[in-house]
């Protein structure tokens, strides 16, 4: 087993028992800079994707028309935009693979874009 698949909680207690015991061989902190180690990682991973999304969905409200929405969602008209293939493709595969991206029931070229906060 390595250290990295250990929760939290089970770093915590190596720590505390390599202190108890006085190891001289490992140092309890390094347990501790693996929990810190992670938190930075897991806050870094949570800004890459906000950036992601801000990215995704700023290129399709920015380059499309608005169409009139249905309820709370709004709706781009991705006939519309004005970026090449490949550009719009990318950002509507990164919404759709974290299903942010909600296609309109009849047409197709229509999309509105969920809130981050509902992934």
């Amino acid at each position: 087993m390595r250290l990295s698949d250990l929760t939290d909680l089970q770093l915590q207690k190596l720590a505390d028992t390599y202190r108890e015991i006085g190891s001289r061989m490992i140092d309890p902190a390094i347990f501790e800079e693996l929990i810190d180690r992670r938190a930075h990682m897991t806050s870094l991973r949570a800004l890459e994707a906000s950036l992601a999304y801000e990215r995704a969905a700023g290129v399709i409200e920015s380059h499309s028309l608005v169409i009139r929405g249905d309820g709370d969602l709004q709706f781009y008209d991705l006939e519309s935009c004005d970026l090449e293939g490949e550009d719009l493709q990318g950002e509507m595969e990164y919404l759709d693979s974290r299903k942010l991206l909600i296609r309109h029931p009849e047409n197709s070229h229509w999309v509105a874009i969920r809130d981050e906060a509902e992934a």
